[in-house]
């Protein structure tokens, strides 16, 4: 599976998701003004099971349930790239700076990967809720 492909496949499942951004509790402290706000959602009939996208899609084609954290499985379990999963993960936790010389910067790629999820799951950026 490539990008285009769990875009499109992302698209037509997400009405099954409630959509919501939530702040990186891992990293504390952090040293950025704004939290990373990471892409997650959860699922009626599935009390206490959060998916990231990769986790989603995994869920609705095979049934079977990852932890966002455990993204390398889900996304083998489903035939998709662990270099494409690797890229959707940074844009789904909001990681889409890189090295830049002199300094560092957003990877435009990465932004515009983050914008169509963002997109597809119905959130906007800048906006911050929980569960």
């Amino acid at each position: 599976m490539i990008s285009s492909e769990f875009l499109v496949y992302l698209e037509s499942v997400s009405y099954k998701f409630n959509w919501k951004l939530r702040d990186d509790t891992l990293m504390i402290p952090d040293r950025r003004q704004k939290p990373r706000l990471r892409i997650r959602a959860s699922s009626g009939g599935l009390i206490g099971i959060l998916f990231d996208p990769i986790g989603a899609v995994c869920y609705s084609q095979t049934g079977k349930i990852y932890e966002p954290s455990d993204w390398i499985a889900a996304a083998d379990a489903i035939g998709l790239s662990l270099i494409i999963a690797g890229d959707l993960t940074a844009a789904i936790n909001d990681r889409i700076w890189e090295d830049k010389h002199p300094c560092r910067g957003p990877s435009s790629y990465l932004h515009d990967l983050r914008e169509q999820l963002l997109e597809l799951t119905g959130l906007s950026s800048g906006v911050l809720a929980g569960f």
